[in-house]
Formats: structure tokens, C-alpha cells, sequence
């Protein structure tokens, strides 16, 4: 059978919606949770470039959109004062409302179509994050963080990796409504698992550094709405990954 690799573009719209509640002073509950839209277009190619016609090519990868929940999340928040930063702690737990798929590879092996887009880890994974924050000014800066740990594999074997963000923000009054924003992201993703073993495909560990932009504005009735982009700094991968050029993202605060 000749050698030939897939070329495929992938688009990834997600919608994010959390309510908070006060519980008591310093303390509140919250959830969040996402409905995720993913594109793919997929091409194939020998290895001078030309177009490939592999046989059963829908068998692994097809011109699809598949739009689904992910997983929700509920965190207690606590937060308090102290002068002059503010500072917040997050614990939780994911709830595994985003669907699972079977083991691509295994399915692959036997020659069953299968599906490699995971919108969910399907097990409950603790969550811990933090904030804090101060003004400088008119300004402000704040750092964050927020780490998921998948410690255990769901009903197929799959057991996806850790996840890590780190953030850094400036904020800044842009004339009389505008605000901007300038930072820089780090994520980092472990490898998944299926039944304990690594994979020679499929997602095996990444690092992202991006700069982050934005603007956001109050409007009267609605609260605050805002555009973040983020651009890609650098990202390291072990085997075949996906760019990631620039993330957009579209917030409304209220």
C-alpha cells in the first residue's frame, strides 16, 4: 500500500455560559458549561504533494461538523481582600456531560470508521484555580490560573491528559468607555491514554505561549461586552498536532 498523509483543517466554534450565586460574604458557587461546534475539511496527498485517493478514506477522517455539549463544570469561589491585591481560590469538579468516543485506534484496526474529536473526558476530574489582582492607577494587573486532572479513564479506556493555563493581564482605560487588555496565556495538555498505553497518534502532549488582546466595554441594560484575540507565541508537540494560529473569542459579562 503506498504512503500518503492527510492534510486536514479543522474549525472550532464554542459558546461558554456560567452563572455565579453568593453564598455567603467571600463565597459563592458556580457553573459553567459549553456547546462546541467542530469542523473538519480533510485532503489527502502523497508525499511529493500530489492528491491521493487512499482506499476507505472516510474510514479515519470525512468532511463533517459535529455540533455537541462539553463538559460542565461546578467550582466553589472564595475570595477576600487583601490590600491592595485581591486574591481567589476555585476548587471543583468537571461533570461529564460531553460525549466520549470509543477507541479510535482499536476500531481502526479492525476497519470500523470511528471518531478521533473527544468533546468530553467522560469522568469526573477535580479542578483548582486562582486569581488575584490589583489596580496600578488606572490600570490593573491580574494573574490567574486554573488546573483539570484526569485521574482516572472513562468506560472506553480513555483517559485524557492533565491540563494547565497560566495567565498574566494589563488592563488599561482606552479613552472614556473602552478598556483594553494585554497578557500572555500558557497551556499545557499531558498525552492521553487508552487502557493505560500511549498511542503512536492522536493527541501526545502540548505547550501553548500566547499573547493575548482585547477590548471590552460597558452597554447600558446588558453589562459588559468585549473581543479577546489570542496569537500564537510558540508551541511545542510531540507527534502530529495541530496550529493554532490566533483564537478569537467574544465575551459578554453581566
Amino acid at each position: 500500500m503506498p504512503t500518503y498523509r492527510d492534510v486536514e483543517d479543522v474549525t472550532i466554534g464554542e459558546l461558554r455560559v456560567g452563572v455565579s450565586r453568593g453564598l455567603a460574604e467571600g463565597l459563592a458557587v458556580e457553573l459553567s458549561g459549553s456547546l462546541r461546534s467542530v469542523t473538519s475539511r480533510i485532503e489527502y496527498e502523497d508525499l511529493s504533494g500530489a492528491p491521493f485517493t487512499p482506499p476507505n478514506p472516510d474510514l479515519h477522517h470525512r468532511d463533517e461538523t459535529l455540533t455537541r455539549p462539553g463538559d460542565m463544570m461546578l467550582m466553589l469561589h472564595g475570595a477576600r481582600l487583601v490590600a491592595p491585591w485581591s486574591l481567589s481560590l476555585r476548587a471543583g469538579v468537571t461533570i461529564p456531560t460531553g460525549k466520549a468516543e470509543e477507541n479510535p485506534f482499536a476500531l481502526g484496526d479492525i476497519g470500523f470508521e470511528h471518531q478521533h474529536i473527544q468533546f468530553g473526558t467522560g469522568t469526573w476530574d477535580p479542578l483548582v484555580g486562582f486569581g488575584t489582582a490589583r489596580n496600578l492607577g488606572k490600570g490593573s494587573l491580574a494573574l490567574y490560573g486554573l488546573a483539570r486532572f484526569v485521574v482516572s479513564q472513562n468506560e472506553h479506556g480513555y483517559q485524557a491528559g492533565h491540563r494547565l493555563s497560566l495567565g498574566a493581564e494589563a488592563g488599561h482605560p482606552l479613552g472614556e468607555t473602552w478598556r483594553g487588555r494585554l497578557g500572555a496565556d500558557l497551556y499545557r495538555e499531558e498525552a492521553e491514554r487508552w487502557s493505560g498505553q500511549l498511542e503512536e497518534e492522536g493527541n501526545l502532549g502540548r505547550t501553548d505561549l500566547y499573547l493575548a488582546a482585547g477590548v471590552m466595554r460597558p452597554v447600558a441594560g446588558l453589562g459588559s461586552v468585549g473581543l479577546t484575540a489570542r496569537f500564537s507565541l510558540a508551541s511545542r508537540s510531540s507527534g502530529e498536532q495541530v496550529d493554532q494560529p490566533v483564537l478569537l473569542a467574544l465575551e459578554w459579562v453581566r
